[in-house]
This record gives structure tokens, C-alpha cells and sequence, in this order.
């Protein structure tokens, strides 16, 4: 049955076509073309529902896929562990080497001397006693208060001080000590024994160690002081 319709419809498109052809496509062409599609779509009926509806369930699923990918939640990576944050330990070794001790080597120590420098100067038999008396009668410092000074009266001849030192001479004496000091009670006995005001009696004693000539010193500061009641105007101290 199928194969005889099948056999019409061709003979029907055929004939149509040789007809439509030779009718040039007049009104009953497009009729007979009208009545042939409408056969040739009942005869293929089903074969077309089942195209379309195959199409359609394709179009169905990738719309489906394309619906789930847009709407789907984004995917977070799940948050580090506290293992993964924090640094890992690092055990120490078993066995920790242990340096050798460094010797340090130690100087010998100092050899000290039992007798300081200047004590043994003092044991030499160089040091002399003199005193300083007043050459021109007036004004002349008085440095036994303490701090400073006071101008005091004194005549001639009067003593004004009394010392010891290992120098040749008193001006010597006095000279060095302010150029290495530069003391004002040493810069006023330079200019004085420079202008006669004081003069210098040299020697009471000579040439003789530091412990007798520091005794001689202070016998006569204090013969002085048992006539005067005090010391004499140019000694700060007794010795």
C-alpha cells in the first residue's frame, strides 16, 4: 500500500511538474502543487513529528545546561586549616655541637715597684730651705686667710715666707713652677723677686734629703708662729 502510494506521489510530483512546467506556473498550478504538498505531508507525517520533535527536545537540554551554568552558586575555595596558616615547628637537632673553649691568653702581671718615684727623689740629698723676706718695705700679699688674699703693711727685712725645693735657686723655683702652672700666687712671687720687693735667703740648709729639709721648713714656720700667733704671710699651710 505504502510502496503504491509512495509510486502515486512521485507520479503525482512528476506529472506536476511537467504540468506546472508546461502551464507555466498559471492558478491550477499552484492548486495542484497545494493538493500534492498537502499529501506528500500526510504522507511523511509521522517521519516530520519526529524530526521536530527531536530538534525541540535538543534545543530542551542545552537550554537546560545553559540555565543550570547560570544560575548555579559560585564555588568557594574552602577556608585554610590552622595547620596551613601557621609555620611549621623545627625540631632541633639531637646532638648540638659544642664549641671547643677559646684559651685566652693572660699578660703576667705588673711588677709594682715597692718604693714610689718620687719617694725615692726624696731620699736624695737634693733638696734646700730658704725663705722669702720683703726687699722694699710696703703693700705685700697676705695669703694665710684661706681663699684669696689680703694687702697688708710689711717693712723691710720682715719674712714673708719660708720653703723648701730641689731647684739651685729660689727664682728657678719659681719661674718653672708657673710656666708649668701658671698659678697666680706663683706669677706674683716671679714679679716680685723680678722687681726687689721680695728677696731670697738661700740657704738655711743644702743639699739634703726631703724628710730633714721638710723638718727644718716646719721649725721655722713655727718659731714664726710662737713670736707672730700666725703664719707667715706667704705660707698657706704649716710644712
Amino acid at each position: 500500500m505504502e510502496l503504491a502510494i509512495a509510486g502515486g506521489a512521485s507520479g503525482i510530483f512528476a506529472s506536476a511538474t511537467t504540468a506546472g512546467t508546461s502551464m507555466s506556473w498559471n492558478p491550477i498550478g499552484w492548486i495542484i502543487l497545494a493538493v500534492v504538498a498537502i499529501a506528500a505531508i500526510w504522507y511523511f507525517w509521522d517521519d516530520i513529528c519526529d524530526f521536530f520533535s527531536t530538534v525541540g527536545n535538543a534545543i530542551a537540554d542545552a537550554a537546560k545546561v545553559v540555565w543550570e551554568f547560570v544560575t548555579a552558586p559560585p564555588v568557594t575555595a574552602p577556608p585554610p586549616t590552622v595547620d596551613e596558616e601557621l609555620p611549621k615547628p623545627v625540631l632541633p637537632p639531637a646532638d648540638i655541637p659544642i664549641e671547643a673553649p677559646i684559651t685566652v691568653p693572660i699578660a703576667p702581671p705588673l711588677t709594682v715597684p715597692q718604693t714610689k718615684p718620687r719617694t725615692r727623689r726624696r731620699e736624695k740629698d737634693i733638696y734646700n730651705v730658704y725663705d722669702l723676706h720683703v726687699g722694699t718695705p710696703g703693700l705685700m700679699r697676705n695669703y694665710t686667710f684661706g681663699a684669696g688674699f689680703v694687702n697688708q703693711f710689711m717693712l723691710s727685712g720682715a719674712i714673708w715666707k719660708y720653703g723648701l725645693t730641689s731647684f739651685k735657686s729660689v727664682y728657678a723655683r719659681y719661674l718653672v713652677i708657673f710656666q708649668l702652672y701658671h698659678g697666680d700666687k706663683d706669677e706674683y712671687i716671679l714679679n716680685s723677686l723680678s722687681s726687689g720687693k721680695l728677696l731670697p735667703f738661700e740657704w738655711y740648709l743644702q743639699n739634703v734629703n726631703y724628710a730633714t729639709a721638710n723638718a727644718e721648713e716646719v721649725s721655722l714656720i713655727d718659731t714664726y708662729m710662737a713670736t707672730h700667733g700666725k703664719l707667715p704671710p706667704g705660707n698657706t699651710f704649716r710644712g
